[in-house]
């Protein structure tokens, strides 16, 4: 519980400094989202044009803050980094990445289009299930679907069908 408390005090204070400072120097170097105009292609897109020039890859400063948060408050004697933490970073990492991929699209084409959003939603969806599937193989994770503190259903889902479930989950992919 300690290392859980002191990871997100350094986390919320490098993202409250580190954003700042990340902004300054994407709106520096140009690296802001371009807005799409309303014209007659576009009629039903609504006014924008306030958030010209809002520096995109805002995420780097709260992923790098958690990164550092999380690392820092697992350096004392006796504390361990979780398998399970550990695939998860990766995949937030991963998840990150299409982000990147996606916003570095978006500003060097110069247009407000990145990745396409049915492709982005298959490869998160795939990531996620790689998540899962990890989690499931190298951990001992528990497969048990359970919804409450008290363990409540309780219900044993088996390896394949939690995994879905989670790759689902992850993705918002039940809707």
């Amino acid at each position: 519980m300690i290392a859980l408390l002191i990871a997100a005090g350094i986390a919320l204070a490098a993202s409250v400094l580190g954003t700042r400072g990340l902004v300054l120097v994407l709106g520096a170097r140009g690296m802001s989202q371009p807005i799409l105009q309303q014209n007659a292609d576009n009629l039903a897109v609504p006014q924008h044009q306030h958030k010209s020039g809002t520096p995109t890859m805002g995420g780097l400063a709260i992923l790098g803050a958690a990164l550092l948060g999380y690392v820092l408050s697992h350096v004392r004697e006796g504390v361990v980094f979780s398998d399970q933490t550990l695939i998860v970073i990766a995949g937030v990492l991963a998840m990150a990445g299409l982000g990147l991929v996606d916003d570095l699209k978006k500003v060097r084409s110069r247009r407000n289009r990145g990745v396409f959003w049915k492709l982005k939603g298959l490869w998160s969806f795939g990531v996620s299930i790689a998540i899962a599937a990890l989690l499931v193989g190298a951990t001992d994770i528990d497969t048990r679907l359970s919804l409450t503190r008290a363990d409540l259903p309780g219900w044993e889902l088996g390896p394949v069908l939690w995994t879905i479930w989670a790759g689902c989950i992850q993705t918002g992919h039940l809707r």
